[in-house]
């Protein structure tokens, strides 16, 4: 039984898409922090924290619509500053 390419993923797979990118992408950035100093939890829970934030881009519904908006605000506020 195959996905229906009609039907658009669901919203909790589309975070789980976006948390697994994040860990896939900060999990070996810690690499450079010296575990010895900090312990393995206290950086694997760093790690969790900061994939929310590409799992919360992957949702089509509000969280992902804010975020969106945020990144169009933060563009606009950026591009006001130059002069030309």
């Amino acid at each position: 039984m195959g996905a229906d390419p009609a039907r658009p993923p669901h919203q909790s797979a589309e975070f789980g898409y976006g948390f697994l990118f994040g860990m896939a992408f900060y999990l070996p950035l810690v690499r450079w922090i010296r575990a010895s100093w900090w312990g393995v939890t206290p950086l694997l829970a760093l790690v969790l924290v900061c994939s929310v934030f590409p799992g919360i881009f992957g949702l089509p519904g509000r969280l992902g619509a804010a975020a969106a908006r945020m990144a169009d605000l933060v563009r606009g506020l950026m591009g006001s500053g130059r002069s030309g």
